[in-house]
């Protein structure tokens, strides 16, 4: 295949001595067990004849865990004069992944007992998040009052998780 670095040869006593070089920039894309393999042709030359060998270089890629943004994890709801339907707000946050194969599940786990829930799904390059509590159950709340509610919200690129908590 076509490398992704150069390979330098040099003759050091009786033995031919080789050096790889490729810019590791050029195989973050790879992921946890992918790997890229480059074929060089060294040649020896006498000055009557050459012979050649061939270096293969395999580059193995390991896992770069996802960049998820820390903005866009607050929320927040008021309670309503009657209490009719459901309170809810919504936000987005970005993560990268710089191995290109790889999956990306979300999951959400609430903490202590919230009234409401959140849910958490992937669109593109970010989370979506949507919190929803019933406005009933928040009337208990006097003008001033308020609850805070946690929920830790994980990125799984399928070698790790990343978390976040809106």
């Amino acid at each position: 295949g076509t490398p992704l670095g150069t390979l330098a040869a040099s003759i050091v006593g009786s033995n031919i001595s080789w050096s790889y070089d490729g810019a590791a920039a050029a195989v973050e894309y790879l992921a946890a067990g992918e790997s890229k393999t480059g074929s060089f042709t060294v040649s020896l030359d006498d000055g009557t004849g050459t012979v050649d060998r061939t270096v293969t270089v395999t580059i193995t890629g390991t896992n770069d865990s996802p960049v998820v943004a820390a903005t866009d994890v607050t929320g927040a709801v008021t309670e309503l004069v009657t209490a009719a339907g459901n309170l809810t707000d919504s936000g987005t946050i970005a993560f990268s992944d710089v191995d290109l194969s790889d999956t990306h599940t979300v999951s959400v786990v609430a903490s202590g007992t919230p009234l409401g829930t959140l849910s958490a799904s992937i669109v593109g390059s970010n989370i979506s998040w949507s919190y929803d509590v019933a406005a009933a159950a928040v009337e208990y709340l006097a003008a001033g009052e308020s609850k805070t509610e946690s929920f830790t919200v994980s990125l799984d690129d399928g070698t790790g998780t990343v978390d976040r908590t809106v």
